[in-house]
């Protein structure tokens, strides 16, 4: 199934921001700036941020320039998908829906997608589908948490289906308390999946919940130690959020 709304990493203020701050060397922003926009798009990307932390504390940069790079990733970073120890196996697409609507005929894959869940009330995967139809070609938010949470009531025990709901209620109701839950609702139901602690992680940071955020994303890498994203969001934090470069290498490493 398709899964997940798109999402960045919350913003940290850097020196540009802020009046009167020393701006850093343009040189060394720009290696590092590169470091972070490369990091989510290839399993090296790790390596790059240890590279940018180790180039701080080797180059003997001030504290105030070491610390104010711009912490923003491309939008497809985070929210883009769920790692394999969330997905269920069995969920197969429906084919129907999915080739009208990969013809972008979206009426027609809708239709579909309803006929399914009339036809098998126990269908959470086209309950979960028809809702990112409507979230994503229609923009129809009240539609699709229903529908995700027609999914969520169907297959309790599937995270896919908290999280499409915690992501939409975040990012397009604004709804942190539902979010919370929802998110809250998919470690509950498999507590293995690091994507359910970083996307709780990712917003408790993006309402400044420092401690909170790093609770999610060191719980995301006990849950899956191999999951890159999760080293790659607790190394950020602590290097930009808590100034501890040694944990943020530790991460990266």
């Amino acid at each position: 199934t398709m899964v997940i709304t798109h999402r960045a990493l919350p913003h940290t203020t850097h020196a540009a921001e802020q009046p009167n701050a020393p701006t850093p060397h343009h040189s060394q922003r720009s290696w590092e700036a590169l470091c972070v926009h490369l990091c989510m798009y290839s399993m090296l990307g790790r390596h790059w941020m240890l590279a940018a932390v180790l180039s701080q504390t080797q180059t003997n940069l001030p504290h105030h320039q070491a610390s104010q790079m711009p912490v923003q990733l491309p939008s497809s970073s985070s929210k883009d998908r769920v790692g394999s120890a969330c997905m269920d196996s069995d969920d197969s697409p429906l084919s129907l829906p999915f080739f009208y609507q990969h013809k972008d005929d979206v009426g027609r894959a809708e239709a579909a997608y309803r006929a399914a869940v009339q036809a098998d009330p126990s269908d959470a995967v086209a309950y979960g589908n028809l809702g990112i139809l409507l979230q994503s070609e229609k923009k129809d938010f009240d539609g699709a948490v229903e529908a995700f949470r027609a999914a969520t009531v169907v297959d309790p025990s599937n995270p896919q289906w908290h999280l499409n709901l915690g992501a939409l209620l975040e990012e397009e109701r604004k709804d942190f308390s539902g979010a919370e839950e929802a998110y809250l609702a998919a470690i509950q139901a498999n507590p293995s999946c690091a994507d359910a602690h970083n996307f709780l992680g990712l917003m408790l940071q993006e309402q400044k919940d420092v401690d909170g955020a790093e609770a999610a994303y060191r719980a995301a890498t006990e849950a899956d130690p191999m999951d890159v994203d999760s080293q790659i969001y607790l190394g950020l934090l602590l290097q930009y959020e808590r100034k501890d470069l040694g944990g943020a290498e530790a991460a990266y490493r």
